[in-house]
């Protein structure tokens, strides 16, 4: 495998068109390695679809890792594989290096004691191509040619090699668009999301094989404001375009919290898009359409089976 430096996932020049460039490097700054707990939650659900895979890597790329908990539950679950974390920037590959290296977490010790071959590599530059599986956990959202990435890591899976992905889907966060609203906001609050069915023709687009699209809605409640609000900036905060300019003032915003705590016990909607797909063992000249499959369904498929 030849070493050159991919598409950055995270990097300025992949930003979808709505999201503010100044907005997303303060965020990259503040929040690059944080975990908050809906990104948890969706990495939790994402590496759940693996039970209904038979794929048995031995090279895994995880995408985008945030703090790196999902690389590490990789290297558990595939103790012979090698786990690449693609870290978004060479500060993010420091602070995992020295966090992860030789000092790993004492469960994930206990999961991989008596399988000492369990490896994960932390590193802003990946090998370009040979994985067996590539994980990416919510960072596809805020692509800004989802297309063309996802085209990208077509070409970095090996023949028969899978793509599991998470995303936000468009009925996130309907409640604060509704209390924006309420309060007089006229400006976006949050930056329009990919629907589920467009990801699936998106990954037929880029060449992957029968694609399978997945949606689970999260319902959160909060009593006050407060608590929704630190939520959602940890996990991504306004970084619309047009969102309003400079400061919000105290009296506007304060209008917000109000129509939300007016809602109390507040509920978050948060859609969560799940998509796999396979690289081709053989180019086809036709393409197979997307198709939508529940979880449930491909669990007792797999059950059936045994």
């Amino acid at each position: 495998m030849t070493e050159t430096k991919p598409i950055n996932l995270e990097g300025d020049q992949n930003l979808r068109t709505d999201i503010d460039l100044a907005a997303w490097r303060r965020y990259r700054v503040r929040y690059a390695l944080s975990e908050p707990f809906v990104w948890q939650e969706a990495q939790r659900r994402l590496l759940e679809r693996l039970d209904v895979l038979t794929v048995q890597p031995t090279h895994i790329l995880d995408a985008a890792p945030r703090a790196g908990t999902g690389a590490l539950a990789l290297a558990a679950r595939y103790p012979k594989s090698l786990v690449v974390g693609h870290c978004a920037s060479r500060f993010a590959t420091m602070m995992l290096k020295g966090k992860y290296t030789g000092i790993l977490p004492q469960r994930l010790w206990r999961a991989l004691r008596g399988k000492p071959e369990a490896r994960v590599a932390w590193t802003q530059v990946v090998p370009n191509e040979g994985y067996d599986l590539i994980v990416c956990n919510l960072a596809l959202t805020w692509v800004v040619n989802p297309v063309e990435q996802l085209q990208f890591w077509s070409r970095q899976l090996t023949p028969g090699g899978v793509l599991l992905f998470s995303a936000l889907g468009p009925d996130t966060a309907r409640c604060l668009r509704v209390a924006s609203l309420e309060a007089g906001w006229t400006t976006p609050i949050a930056p329009d999301f990919v629907d589920m069915h467009d990801y699936g023709d998106m990954m037929v687009q880029a060449g992957l094989s029968t694609p399978v699209m997945d949606v689970e809605r999260l319902q959160l409640t909060y009593s006050k404001a407060q608590s929704l609000r630190q939520d959602t900036f940890g996990l991504m905060g306004n970084l619309h375009s047009q969102r309003m300019a400079g400061l919000a003032g105290r009296k506007r915003f304060d209008r917000l919290e109000a129509a939300l705590d007016a809602m109390a016990p507040i509920a978050l909607d948060v859609e969560l898009v799940f998509g796999h797909a396979f690289k081709p063992l053989h180019e086809k000249s036709n393409k197979p359409s997307a198709s939508t499959v529940s979880l449930d369904s491909l669990r007792s498929n797999l059950t059936s089976k045994k």
